[in-house]
């Protein structure tokens, strides 16, 4: 997991390298180890946004910003779903996102965190993250869901462990009934996950997480941060 992070790090710190693999074989054992520490820190929030460079926003939240034409998309949503007659629509980049927390995260408003069930769904009733509805976009809203991803903090003692349990869970996005994209949690640690998605309005959607084997296990003990789960792309509203 950080061996990874770390070479996607060096390698984009070194763009006019074509092969990151044959590059990071030859980078020294002391560059090598300060790497994967620029990456725990990264990882745990120690850098300020305002001092990073590219190659750190590969590896914190919001490492795939949306940098797409927004004027493009905006023509997407109105042709899945056109405007009313003399209607004005304001469209935004947005990032929506929700999360799980376990037993070994800081406790919200004082109350102990619950154990991480072997599946649990996000961005419904129980969990809306920064939604304002359970589960939908509020009023008139409409989206396009373009790139999804996790985060969580992680150090040098619990990196291995984590690294095998995001290989035994899985996320399934759902929108209505209907499973649309399904990863493994280490593909979406790793990087933000392409789907172009449309959410009319007033659609439900959500995401599950299913733990096999040990993750459960390894999760409700290693987990500090809670898990989060972003979802991030255009959204557009009807304006007076």
């Amino acid at each position: 997991m950080i061996e990874y992070l770390a070479m996607r790090w060096w390698h984009l710190d070194q763009l006019s390298v074509s092969e990151p693999e044959m590059l990071w074989a030859k980078v020294s054992q002391d560059d090598k180890n300060a790497t994967r520490n620029r990456v725990y820190e990264l990882l745990n929030g120690e850098i300020p946004r305002s001092q990073m460079s590219e190659a750190d926003r590969l590896v914190v939240i919001g490492r795939r910003r949306c940098d797409d034409d927004l004027g493009e998309w905006a023509k997407k949503i109105n042709d899945a779903e056109p405007p009313a007659l003399l209607e004005v629509r304001e469209t935004t980049w947005y990032n929506w996102w929700d999360s799980l927390p376990g037993p070994s995260c800081r406790p919200y408003y004082g109350s102990p965190n619950k154990p991480i069930q072997q599946c649990s769904r996000l961005f419904g009733n129980a969990n809306i993250g920064n939604l304002n509805l359970a589960g939908q976009l509020c009023g008139d809203h409409v989206a396009f869901i373009r790139y999804w991803y996790i985060q969580t903090s992680v150090t040098p003692d619990n990196a291995d462990a984590l690294e095998e349990a995001f290989h035994n869970s899985v996320a399934t996005l759902t929108i209505g009934n209907k499973p649309y994209s399904q990863f493994h949690l280490s593909e979406l640690f790793y990087d933000a996950q392409q789907v172009d998605l449309f959410l009319p309005t007033r659609q439900n959607f959500g995401v599950e997480i299913s733990l096999y084997g040990d993750a459960q296990n390894i999760l409700n003990r290693l987990l500090k941060t809670p898990l989060v789960v972003h979802l991030e792309g255009a959204e557009q509203r009807g304006v007076l």
